[in-house]
C-alpha cells in the first residue's frame, strides 16, 4: 500500500497489505548525512515488484490527480509518496505492471 505515510500504514494494517515504514532513527541518520530517503522507500517497492507482488494500491489519493499535479514540478520537491507514483508511471510497465485507476497491477499474459 502506498499513500501517505500514515493513511497507508492504517490502510495495510486494516486490510492485510505491505506498507513501506523507516525506523525514525534510521531516518535521522539519513537526513544527517544529507541523503534523500526517498532512496530507501524506492528500493523497498522495486523489492516488492521484483518478488512479482500482484498489485500496487495507492489508498486516499486519486493517482491521476497526483501525476496531473506533479508531472510539471520538481519531482525531488514531491512528498515520497508522489514521488513513488511517478517513478510507477515511467517505470512500472517494464516489470509488467499496469495502471487500473489508483493501482498497478501485474499483467499475467
Amino acid at each position: 500500500m502506498l499513500g501517505e505515510h500514515d493513511v497507508a500504514i492504517q490502510e495495510a494494517l486494516d486490510h492485510g497489505g505491505v506498507f513501506i515504514d523507516l525506523n525514525p532513527e534510521v531516518l535521522r541518520t539519513l537526513q544527517a548525512g544529507n541523503i534523500d530517503p526517498y532512496l530507501i522507500y524506492e528500493k523497498a517497492m522495486l523489492n516488492q515488484i521484483e518478488a512479482k507482488i500482484l498489485r500496487i494500491d495507492f489508498v486516499k489519493s486519486d493517482v491521476d490527480e497526483l501525476f496531473g499535479e506533479w508531472k510539471s514540478k520538481s519531482h525531488a520537491n514531491a512528498p515520497i509518496h508522489v514521488r513513488l507514483m511517478l517513478w510507477l508511471k515511467d517505470n512500472a510497465k517494464t516489470y509488467g505492471y499496469e495502471q487500473s485507476e489508483n493501482s498497478w497491477v501485474l499483467n499475467n499474459r
